[in-house]
C-alpha cells in the first residue's frame, strides 16, 4: 500500500481511507471481492457489446 501511496503521491493512509469507502460502498469485505464484482461488470458490459 506504502507503494501505491508513494507513487501517486499521496499518504498511506488516504489511500487506506479510500479502500475502506470503496469496501464499505461496495457491500464487500475484502479487496479480492472488489476486484471480483469489477471483473463481473467488465464480463456483463463485454457481453451486451456484440
Amino acid at each position: 500500500m506504502e507503494d501505491l501511496a508513494g507513487d501517486n503521491g499521496v499518504s498511506p493512509n488516504t489511500v487506506r481511507v479510500q479502500v475502506r469507502g470503496v469496501l464499505e460502498k461496495t457491500g464487500c469485505q475484502r479487496q479480492t471481492d472488489v476486484v471480483a464484482l469489477l471483473g463481473g461488470i467488465s464480463a456483463v458490459r463485454g457481453e451486451s457489446s456484440r
